[in-house]
């Protein structure tokens, strides 16, 4: 209702490490239910954060979203 989501097109989370008793199922369960009526793709497990695999993810960057497949591109380099 704040409007912090206006223009989003789409969210990405990361393996969520450690939260909601540590069971990817509670995790997943809470973000469809707080994203079910969400008109942009959300998706759940990329590997980055505190997982075993951590990539970097550039802020400020162009992304684009292949919700089919299931892949995230960085158009353009976190670095100028």
């Amino acid at each position: 209702l704040a409007g912090k989501f206006d223009g989003v097109r789409g969210v990405v989370f990361s393996e969520m490490t450690g939260c909601l008793h540590n069971s990817r199922k509670n995790v997943r369960t809470y973000l469809r239910r707080y994203f079910r009526d969400a008109p942009f793709p959300v998706f759940l497990g990329f590997p980055s954060g505190h997982g075993i695999e951590n990539v970097t993810i550039p802020l400020g960057v162009r992304v684009s979203i292949d919700s089919k497949k299931k892949r995230l591109f960085f158009e353009e380099s976190g670095v100028r």
